[in-house]
């Protein structure tokens, strides 16, 4: 019976060390942590990595990855805080801003502008156009 219980425990450590050994690489395929949102008093958060990965992360389920992402650094996240949404705002450093949601995943945003900006200058005159 001691043969068996310590056969167990062996196999077990060597079960928990493979899945530490692959969690390890999983989470160095993503790169460094370059943007944080944090939701609902703390208790989750979108991460954002230099791969361009998302992941939507609580403390009781743990990670989730958003689909959708480009392979560009993640600059920017921002969560609107509206009470039972989990949504974000993240923007990348190739410009691109993308709107992502736990159901629907991550989409692109289109960024029309319409005319200039207030007060920023024309090429001809040097003067703020307002």
């Amino acid at each position: 019976m001691r043969d068996s219980i310590f056969g167990y425990g062996i196999r077990h450590l060597v079960f928990l060390l493979c899945f530490a050994a692959s969690w390890e690489v999983y989470a160095d395929e993503r790169g460094a942590v370059t943007a944080i949102a944090s939701l609902n008093a703390q208790t989750s958060a979108f991460i954002g990595f230099s791969s361009g990965d998302i992941l939507y992360c609580t403390r009781l389920s743990g990670c989730s990855a958003l689909e959708g992402t480009p392979k560009s650094a993640v600059t920017a996240i921002d969560s609107p805080r509206e009470e039972g949404s989990v949504m974000v705002w993240v923007g990348y450093e190739n410009g691109h801003i993308y709107f992502c949601t736990l159901t629907g995943g991550c989409s692109i945003q289109e960024q029309i502008l319409s005319g200039r900006l207030p007060g920023e200058r024309s090429s001809v005159d040097g003067r703020p156009i307002k």
